[in-house]
């Protein structure tokens, strides 16, 4: 009985030690094809509007273009615990814009796919983008770890020569979607928190970018580096801690750029 009963727990410990494994792998790397999609469709890391701080949004210098400098969001800023805005790039908050494009909801169009544009501030014609934004917060259920959450704010196509307006962009999600638990680390030893540092953001020579600003460092890719706990509690027995990894660049020419 003692020989069977050591078997039996074996057999066990092996098998929640897998599936534990497992469990975070898929969810990480799920999490992981989600973003790095979006970072491949992605316009710009950071603001496309902004002209004193390119990453930030809202931008809330005099010489702004952000639509969202005098306009939030539908449903409001997120409230706690995303902290206040402006959002800036960091660490633990990734801004992505998307271009949105035009699609005929009668059929067949040869305007259909051709990027949009939506009114900024003081009626001027900007591109019209998606603003995606994922943010890194301390979990409500968990102590000790974090949840990624995103929310997605869609742009405001204008009017296309009296056409009807059918966004092919993303629904909007507002309060914000939690897409991960239980992430732990990695911690950066620098600031002397607790708090994961999971994007790293990845430069390329000076290049003009919309509306004509030239940045010190063009932002062309993001690392993401992520240690996921499974369960997310940490409670239970073979818990076990995941590290994932992975880099994505944006696909989109800054040539291919809507800028009249």
């Amino acid at each position: 009985m003692a020989a069977i009963g050591e078997l039996i727990y074996l057999n066990s410990y092996a098998s929640t030690k897998l599936t534990n494994t497992v469990d975070g792998q898929v969810g990480a790397s799920r999490t992981l094809r989600r973003i790095t999609g979006d970072i491949r469709g992605a316009r710009i890391v950071g603001n496309l509007f902004a002209s004193s701080a390119p990453n930030m949004i809202p931008d809330q210098s005099a010489a702004s273009l952000d639509p969202y400098k005098t306009l939030a969001p539908s449903g409001g800023w997120p409230g706690f615990p995303w902290p206040t805005i402006p959002y800036q790039l960091s660490s633990r908050t990734l801004i992505l814009q998307l271009p949105t494009y035009y699609k005929n909801p009668f059929g067949s169009d040869p305007l259909n796919g051709f990027p949009l544009m939506q009114t900024g501030v003081q009626g001027n014609l900007v591109e019209c983008v998606d603003t995606l934004v994922y943010q890194l917060v301390e979990s409500n259920t968990n102590p000790d770890t974090f949840d990624l959450q995103v929310a997605c704010f869609p742009g405001n196509p204008a009017p296309l020569d009296g056409s009807p307006i059918s966004s092919t962009g993303r629904p909007l999600i507002n309060p914000p979607m939690t897409i991960l638990t239980g992430i732990v680390g990695p911690t950066n030893p620098i600031d002397g928190t607790n708090i994961p540092s999971i994007f790293q953001y990845l430069s390329a020579p000076n290049v003009a970018t919309f509306p004509g600003n030239t940045l010190p460092a063009t932002i062309v890719g993001v690392s993401i580096n992520m240690e996921v706990q499974t369960p997310a509690s940490g409670a239970g027995t073979n818990i076990r801690v995941v590290p994932v990894h992975v880099e994505a660049f944006l696909k989109s020419s800054s040539n291919l750029r809507m800028s009249n």
